[in-house]
């Protein structure tokens, strides 16, 4: 609704370079918006990251504790690489070194994306496996 009425605001303002006037317009009200919700989060919510990225964990609930991991039934449910706490990936890739008692890196990451859906090893995927094995190692669960 909100967003409606400024367009329709910048629409009768302004015929010519409406496109460029909406971008802008949407790209500022966004900003914003993040701003907004940085301040409404609780300051003691537990959060890590995903590279830059912060990834919110649910209240009563630690990233350290956290000994699971959401693997994909099919395709819909499939969540992009990005979209995967580095916590998670760890604990896919302990369970993979359970299961082969000891493998080479290319073999545990191939393994570790089969299990969240994924056919293949992309350098996308490696650098967010990177970050998994990072948090692994950080748990103490494997020796570095």
């Amino acid at each position: 609704m909100f967003f409606g009425r400024k367009l329709q605001d910048l629409s009768r303002k302004q015929k010519k370079s409406f496109s460029l006037l909406i971008l802008r317009e949407i790209a500022h009200i966004f900003f914003f918006f993040v701003l907004f919700l940085n301040e409404c989060l609780p300051k003691d919510w537990r959060t890590t990251k995903i590279g830059d990225v912060r990834v919110f964990w649910a209240m009563g609930q630690s990233a350290e504790s956290y000994q699971d991991y959401r693997g994909s039934q099919d395709s819909s449910s499939r969540r992009a690489i990005d979209e995967i706490p580095p916590e998670e990936l760890a604990n896919a890739m302990l369970e993979v070194l359970m299961d082969f008692n000891s493998c080479q890196q290319d073999t545990l990451y191939r393994e570790t994306v089969k299990l969240f859906g994924f056919s293949t090893v992309t350098a996308k995927a490696r650098k967010y496996l990177d970050f998994g094995m990072e948090a692994l190692k950080k748990s103490g669960r494997i020796l570095k």
